[in-house]
């Protein structure tokens, strides 16, 4: 079966474009946002939630991945952790009180880290074997 790079790419790489869209709307965005409610301080500890829940989110997630061998089985996390950065996002936008708006954030970052570790599983999973040595690990010092 002959596997086309460029629908393989693509399918791969929209998702790291949706997360990466979704990244620069809460942390270039929100601040504005919050600028009426708080001040610089409290909008820094928002915003840098992400540091916190990125040292035990992939953890956690990564180890209930782990233990599933299928995409199918992938997507029981997939799509959960990818409807609530979606609604946490739309949330945090409409949102006035800053308190629920750091609930959002946090339920943010939740379902991100939630998202990454079976969405990176995905790449063994989906490479075709005549790529597979190539998608190993990326190249360092154009080597």
């Amino acid at each position: 079966m002959k596997h086309s790079p460029v629908r393989f790419m693509v399918m791969l790489g929209m998702p790291s474009l949706g997360l990466t869209y979704a990244v620069t709307i809460l942390t270039a965005y929100l601040p504005s946002r919050l600028v009426q409610l708080t001040n610089p301080i409290i909008i820094g500890l928002v915003i840098g939630a992400e540091g916190f829940f990125g040292l035990f989110m992939p953890f956690i997630f990564g180890v209930l991945v782990d233990r599933v061998h299928f995409v199918s089985e992938r997507s029981k996390y997939l799509i959960p952790s990818a409807l609530a950065m979606a609604a946490a996002l739309v949330l945090a936008g409409v949102e006035h009180s800053l308190v629920l708006i750091g609930l959002m954030v946090a339920l943010f970052y939740i379902g991100y880290y939630a998202y990454l570790a079976p969405y990176w599983a995905l790449y063994p999973d989906l490479i075709p074997p005549e790529y597979s040595g190539r998608s190993a690990a990326p190249k360092v010092f154009g080597g």
